[in-house]
């Protein structure tokens, strides 16, 4: 549903290694060592967000090189008390991570530390920053959302309810039921939604229900680690949804399933931000690491239609004023919402993918 995952997103200017939290062994190195030291000063500063973002990976993987000696002895044993995790990987290194009496978790390569919140470990490598770009209505937008997330229940009618989307096909929650029993699920982005069955919740937001916290683009576990992915209406909040397409297919074992939520022709909705839309058959060739099962119009033209005049009439009626267009967008959603229910008939046309809201895709991973 794309109104109702929650950020998995991460500001392309924030990762960076000197971001990472002080306290962290690498991070103390990443103070000294130049962002790029081939590049002269003024060129830098011309570069775009996406260049930064691709610097910063480039001295990531430099800083992964610069490691302290292992903390496991000769003995291949952890310090004492030390229990070594058979799921979670440091993000930063992919190297093994331990936990000292149910404190932290802390890599045994790159000796990164990772707190516990509230009891759920925080694998995220910066901490997260508001963002700075969003205009007064896309503020005013993220504080409704996030006071309607407090009440999980109120917030998931309202989205079902007066939404601009019909949201049809199989739920998340039938995806999870329709699994061999005991399969090992993980829902990237779960943001206020909870799921029944052997579910690990992560989102970058450390959301109360949350088994981790951490961020799609480096997923804290282990390969293969597990039997099936939920991810809705992610991929459009974070920078780089290839790499998130791929870390998914990296914790999934040979044969394991995905359920992923796309939305096509729907509005701009920050959550705290948003950056893609996927056709179809962009959505198809991104996912080439899978087998495609099925592809399913969960929302179409009528959908799509219901989402363009709640902002056509709240753009028009608003004249020129932010704060009016904010309450006329809210105002036109129960308005417009029925015509929603056009999609019942319209979602099973040939070309309704064409002209979809939103899009479901369940696949294998090869």
């Amino acid at each position: 549903m794309p109104e109702e995952i929650r950020p998995e997103h991460i500001r392309p200017e924030n990762m960076r290694p000197d971001n990472i939290r002080p306290e962290n062994a690498v991070a103390r190195e990443a103070e000294t060592m130049p962002e790029n030291p081939s590049a002269p000063d003024s060129s830098q500063e011309a570069q775009p967000p996406l260049a930064a973002w691709a610097r910063a990976s480039a001295a990531s993987a430099l800083l992964a090189r610069v490691r302290p000696e292992p903390l496991i002895g000769k003995n291949g044993k952890t310090p004492a008390g030390a229990v070594l995790s058979q799921t979670y990987q440091c993000p930063f290194c992919q190297g093994p991570v331990f936990q000292e009496s149910n404190a932290s978790y802390t890599c045994v390569d790159c000796h990164l530390n990772y707190p516990l919140r509230v009891g759920k470990p925080d694998f995220r490598l910066n901490a997260p920053a508001a963002v700075e770009t969003l205009d007064t209505t896309e503020r005013f937008q993220n504080r409704v959302k996030q006071a309607l997330r407090r009440y999980p229940r109120l917030y998931r009618f309202l989205v079902l309810a007066i939404g601009p989307s019909l949201l049809c096909g199989p739920s998340s929650q039938q995806f999870v039921d329709s699994l061999p029993q005991g399969a090992r699920v993980l829902s990237v982005g779960a943001g206020v939604l909870r799921l029944r069955g052997n579910v690990t919740h992560l989102d970058y937001e450390p959301y109360g229900h949350l088994d981790v916290v951490g961020d799609a683009h480096h997923l804290p576990f282990r390969d293969a680690s597990f039997d099936a992915v939920t991810c809705e209406s992610l991929l459009e909040h974070v920078v780089e949804p290839t790499r998130v397409i791929n870390e998914m297919r990296r914790v999934l074992k040979p044969g394991g399933k995905v359920y992923l939520m796309v939305p096509f022709l729907f509005g701009f909705h920050a959550a705290p931000n948003d950056f893609s839309r996927w056709t179809h058959r962009g959505l198809e060739y991104r996912m080439q690491g899978f087998a495609m099962d099925d592809l399913i119009v969960s929302g179409g033209p009528a959908s799509a239609l219901t989402g363009i005049l709640v902002e056509t009439f709240a753009m028009a009626l608003s004249f020129g004023s932010q704060r009016l267009y904010q309450l006329l967008a809210m105002a036109f959603l129960p308005v417009f919402a029925p015509l929603k229910l056009l999609d019942f008939a319209l979602r099973h046309h040939p070309d309704a993918a064409r002209a979809a809201a939103v899009l479901l895709y369940l696949g294998t991973r090869r």
